[in-house]
C-alpha cells in the first residue's frame, strides 16, 4: 500500500481471507507515514518488521487524539469531527481527507451489517 488511493480501492475488494492482510498493510503505511503513530511507535521500542498479527498492532491512546491531528501525508481536513467529550478537557479530533469518501464507507459499513 503506498497512498490513500490504494487502500481506498483495497478497502471496497475487503473480505474475511483478505481483512488481515490489508489491515496490516494499511498499519506499515501508517507507520511509515503518519508522523504521531511513527513516533508513539518509536516509543514503544516496536520493531515494525515483527509485527506479524493484527493483535500486536498497538493501538494509540486516545489523548494523542487530543493533543494532536492524527493524519498521513500532507493534506488539509475537510472536516474535523470531535468527541461529544465526558470530561471539561480537550475534545478528542478526527480529521476527514474527503467527506465524500467517508459517508459511502460509512454507508457501506452499515448496509453490510444491517442492510440497505
Amino acid at each position: 500500500m503506498d497512498t490513500f488511493k490504494s487502500f481506498e480501492s483495497e478497502l471496497y475488494t475487503v473480505n474475511d481471507q483478505s481483512f488481515a492482510d490489508i489491515a496490516l498493510d494499511l498499519f506499515r503505511f501508517q507507520a511509515a507515514n503518519n508522523p504521531v503513530y511513527k513516533a508513539f511507535l518509536q516509543y514503544l521500542s516496536v520493531n515494525i518488521a515483527t509485527i506479524g498479527s493484527l493483535e500486536d498492532v498497538p493501538f494509540l491512546p486516545i489523548t494523542l487524539f487530543k493533543q494532536y491531528i492524527i493524519k498521513s501525508g500532507s493534506w488539509q481536513p475537510e472536516v474535523i469531527f470531535t468527541s461529544s467529550g465526558t470530561t471539561s478537557g480537550k475534545l478528542s479530533q478526527h480529521a476527514i481527507q474527503s467527506l465524500e469518501f467517508y459517508l459511502q464507507h460509512s454507508r457501506k459499513c452499515f448496509e453490510w451489517f444491517f442492510g440497505p
